[in-house]
């Protein structure tokens, strides 16, 4: 099932302090990132959707509409049971939205966070315990300019030399749309609030942004040649993640 959908299980290690019990209950998350076109996706359906899902797909016309929502439920099923370890049939699994549009598990109290963007979709599954929020961003030419959104300052910050001016500003957009994702406001709230004041570079393709007004929160954010993933967590967990 799915050989025709490219699926990938990252490498995603939590460090908090270990040894302690705060450690042992929230040290596992599971995170998948996935490649699918709407074809194939809509002919494998009917093997991973539960009936209500398919009801909502069915209410959606546009094929980009579909092909997100489609994405989104593929992977986050995928991580589902890398999380959870569980056997149950994909199509009994259900996930729905809360008042903020937010994904959940009907039946299983798992913290859930999906980002999806034209190809590309991406889930992340962990103890409720522990938030988190994730996002995906694929660089093309609608996305290659951000005119009057970003400061000057943080156009100005330590990024890796090698990054372009539109890998900077993808890389800054991603990062706050985890962090409202993360809050759970959407971009309900004035852009100034979500500046960002540091980044450090950690590898040559993974760097950690911190915020001006949200000090308990920071942002990884890794960069392929085809799009930037960003995970927003609190800021006293650091993170190890493989190249994606």
């Amino acid at each position: 099932m799915y050989k025709s959908l490219l699926c990938k299980y990252i490498d995603c290690h939590l460090k908090l302090e270990e040894g302690t019990e705060e450690w042992e209950k929230f040290k596992l998350t599971s995170l998948v990132l996935i490649k699918g076109d709407l074809k194939t996706l809509e002919a494998e359906s009917s093997s991973f959707l539960h009936w209500k899902e398919k009801e909502v797909l069915n209410s959606y016309v546009h094929e980009a509409r579909r092909h997100s929502f489609l994405l989104g439920r593929y992977a986050s099923k995928k991580a589902f049971f890398s999380f959870s370890k569980s056997h149950i049939p994909s199509n009994t699994l259900q996930v729905s939205n809360g008042f903020m549009g937010q994904p959940y598990f009907i039946d299983y109290p798992y913290h859930l966070s999906i980002s999806h963007s034209e190809q590309f979709g991406a889930a992340m599954v962990g103890k409720y315990g522990f938030p988190f929020a994730i996002d995906i961003e694929v660089f093309n030419k609608s996305k290659s300019v951000f005119e009057d959104i970003f400061s000057f300052n943080e156009l100005s910050l330590n990024f890796p030399k090698n990054w372009t001016q539109e890998d900077k500003k993808l890389a800054l957009w991603s990062a706050k749309e985890a962090l409202v994702k993360f809050l759970k406001i959407g971009f309900t709230t004035d852009m100034n609030i979500l500046e960002i004041l540091e980044v450090a570079q950690l590898e040559n393709s993974l760097i950690r942004m911190k915020f001006k007004k949200f000090h308990a929160l920071q942002t990884f954010v890794l960069k392929s040649e085809e799009y930037v993933f960003t995970i927003c967590m609190p800021s006293k967990v650091s993170l190890d993640i493989q190249s994606v």
